[in-house]
């Protein structure tokens, strides 16, 4: 009987991942976002032999980074279209992986929350290559798995305190802000088993030391610790009173005046269940006491976003959150309210809850997508712009993109101009930057530039290329448009474009 549940486990989860995957492919092109095509483009050049962090400055984590390299190492996209294509099928093989896990752990539990989070996560960018999307799965992993040892105690292999381990370096290299959960989770486990925790910690130092002989860790510190506290998050934290900070505690109880779809709905069940929960162990002051600080844990992974109907744009770096929420849900769902005196009565009501949260008109099977229209509204920009620098560039040419469309590097054969591929207004605060960015400006100034936001650079130092009669944001430095030749012209020319 048992073995025969474990089949239909498998099939019931092949058939959901079929279906995940068919809309997954539906949406490679739905949107485009920033953060993704930087982790391309500085692949691109990792790829090339450029060192992140020393030759190449973000205050990303490396992870996205080595994910993106990697997907294009091994797949060789030869267009654009392939290479977002491939980014979408790598992030669903990992999808599927994780949620393989999540089954084989976790079993009913692991799928249906593996289930609902691939069905919630488009809302919030989780098929793109975001640290928050390569962070989701981990994070739930080590969520469940810490509730399921606070509280049945059970002995654990130890093999599988490794790979806790190793899901804690993964969470923490994707997602600086997921540090304290971790920290808070880490700690716990070394209460909770002691000396037995060496495992976790070696699961996390091990792959840790590997990727610093990738990266040098000083350079790693400089970028994305210190440059990260110092100067982006003064700038780029929305949330600046306390009470705006502390709203972040009762973030599920914000839900009620919200928007009513499919990541409301979620959130809004979950806050029930936490509810129901507490009141059917009210006199049980153990179990009562232990909710309530999972609850805590729970919460403090989420640092950011005190909105819980936030998407797109405002809402990606909800996704960890809202994973170990879901977690949270189902893991009290089956092991508070399905063990009590109401189990029949929660399992009706549970069922219709299920159906009514897959037939909101929001979730991703509802929408119908063209994928042709939507790669030229969100990516034919970004092609026609790097088609014509390869075909105009020269081994030595270096390029600057001074506005957030990163992608236009992908396969030009130039060279960034400086060692940032993007430039934002909260990196003018940190001094090598400025520095070099100035010294593009006046003494180094790039032979290609796409933007126009730096008037005194381009007025006189610069020629616009024309597309189809219009002025571009594009741009070629005076004493280097005499060195293109007439069968340059004649090639951008089939294109639409041309210099004068």
């Amino acid at each position: 009987m048992i073995k025969l549940a474990k089949i239909w486990l498998l099939i019931i989860f092949l058939i959901i991942s079929a279906f995940a995957c068919k809309i997954s492919q539906s949406y490679s092109f739905s949107i485009h976002f920033v953060d993704e095509e930087d982790h391309i483009i500085f692949a691109q050049y990792i790829n090339q032999n450029y060192k992140l962090y020393t030759g190449l400055s973000s205050n990303h984590q490396p992870i996205p980074y080595l994910f993106s390299a990697v997907v294009q190492k091994v797949s060789s996209p030869p267009n654009m279209p392939m290479l977002i294509k491939r980014h979408r099928q790598a992030i669903f093989l990992y999808t599927f992986i994780w949620g393989s896990i999540l089954v084989y752990f976790f079993r009913w539990q692991g799928l249906s929350a593996w289930t609902v989070i691939e069905m919630l996560k488009y809302s919030l960018l989780g098929n793109q290559v975001l640290a928050e999307s390569l962070a989701l799965y981990p994070a739930m992993f080590i969520f469940f798995y810490t509730l399921q040892m606070l509280w049945s105690k059970k002995n654990i292999p130890k093999i599988y305190l490794y790979f806790l381990g190793l899901s804690i370096f993964i969470c923490g290299f994707n997602l600086v802000p997921l540090w304290p959960f971790l920290l808070l989770i880490l700690i716990i486990w070394i209460y909770r088993i002691k000396k037995d925790s060496l495992p976790i910690i070696a699961g996390i130092i091990m792959p840790t030391f590997l990727l610093f002989c990738l990266i040098n860790p000083l350079d790693w510190y400089r970028e994305t610790i210190y440059n990260n506290t110092v100067y982006a998050m003064p700038q780029l934290n929305s949330l600046k009173t306390p009470l705006q900070k502390a709203s972040l505690l009762v973030l599920p109880f914000l839900v009620w005046n919200r928007p009513w779809f499919s990541q409301t709905m979620a959130i809004t069940m979950g806050f029930i269940i936490f509810g129901v929960s507490l009141w059917m162990v009210r006199k049980e002051k153990k179990k009562l006491s232990l909710i309530l600080f999972i609850y805590l844990v729970a919460i403090i992974s989420n640092t950011r976003v005190n909105n819980p109907s936030a998407t797109i744009y405002e809402g990606f770096h909800l996704l960890p959150w809202l994973g170990i929420w879901i977690v949270f849900t189902i893991f009290l769902f089956n092991n508070v309210i399905l063990v009590s005196k109401y189990k029949l009565v929660a399992e009706v009501l549970g069922f219709i809850a299920f159906i009514i949260l897959f037939s909101n008109r929001s979730m991703p099977y509802f929408e119908t997508k063209d994928t042709a229209t939507e790669y030229y509204i969100n990516y034919s920009n970004f092609e026609d712009y790097a088609r014509i620098l390869q075909i105009l560039h020269q081994p030595q040419d270096r390029l600057a993109v001074l506005t957030s469309e990163s992608l236009i590097y992908w396969n030009t054969g130039m060279k960034p101009a400086t060692r940032q591929i993007v430039y934002y207004p909260w990196e003018e605060s940190v001094p090598d930057l400025k520095k070099d960015y100035q010294d593009m400006l006046t003494i180094n100034m790039p032979e290609f530039v796409y933007g126009s936001r730096e008037q005194s650079l381009t007025l006189h130092n610069y020629i616009n290329v024309i597309k189809n009669d219009k002025v571009t944001e594009l741009f070629v430095r005076i004493d280097r448009t005499k060195q293109i030749t007439p069968e340059q012209l004649e090639a951008i020319k089939q294109f639409g474009f041309s210099i004068k």
